[in-house]
């Protein structure tokens, strides 16, 4: 027997609606599209007081929502990651970009952080760059050969193509080309990968 929703007044099966113990025949009086378009339009209302809400609870309870997500994240290992892979692939044009405009905007704030984490956690970026360098060998390859390229008098360093600063790195368009290069100084060369020092 089809229930007709209270809101678009179409007929439809049970199983398009939400359970309500409360009510008579177990289900909400609207069907799930409804709910749906009810509750977004209602988050959509009141969006400035559920920031200013969210951040107000976060602040008065800031261990909570951190073990939460400590424990959720153990429980569940592989959810997260399978959906930061996926959010990633669907959002990549829109991730990359506001990652630029971030970078863009607070590279004196980025630099300083990135100092100071690699200084305090010299174990943690040991770490990083390994398993960097362990998924990507032709990087690595093409590092060492830019350094023995250099010892060698093959390769001469040049000043920064951008900014002309004398202290540079080497970048590669193409690691196939390992003495193929660019040279820029660290902070073009961070801006080229994005602002990601642990892939330059």
């Amino acid at each position: 027997m089809q229930k007709i929703c209270i809101k678009c007044q179409i007929p439809k099966d049970p199983s398009e609606y939400h359970k309500k113990s409360a009510n008579k025949d177990g289900r909400q009086g609207t069907c799930k599209k409804c709910a749906s378009k009810n509750n977004k339009q209602w988050r959509e209302e009141k969006k400035e007081h559920l920031i200013n809400y969210r951040k107000q609870w976060r602040e008065e309870n800031p261990n909570y929502f951190k073990e939460y997500v400590k424990q959720h994240y153990a429980e569940n290992p592989n959810y997260f990651k399978e959906y930061v892979k996926q959010h990633y692939v669907e959002n990549k044009d829109f991730i990359l970009k506001r990652n630029k405009e971030y970078y863009e905007n607070n590279k004196n704030k980025i630099s300083i952080k990135s100092k100071e984490w690699k200084k305090n956690n010299p174990e943690k970026v040991l770490k990083q760059q390994l398993r960097y360098h362990k998924k990507n060998p032709k990087h690595n390859k093409a590092r060492v050969l830019v350094n023995q390229a250099i010892k060698a008098g093959v390769l001469i360093k040049q000043p920064c193509e951008v900014c002309n600063k004398k202290l540079v790195e080497a970048h590669h368009e193409d690691y196939n080309k390992p003495l193929d290069i660019i040279w820029l100084c660290k902070e073009h060369h961070l801006e080229v990968h994005g602002g990601r020092w642990d892939t330059i």
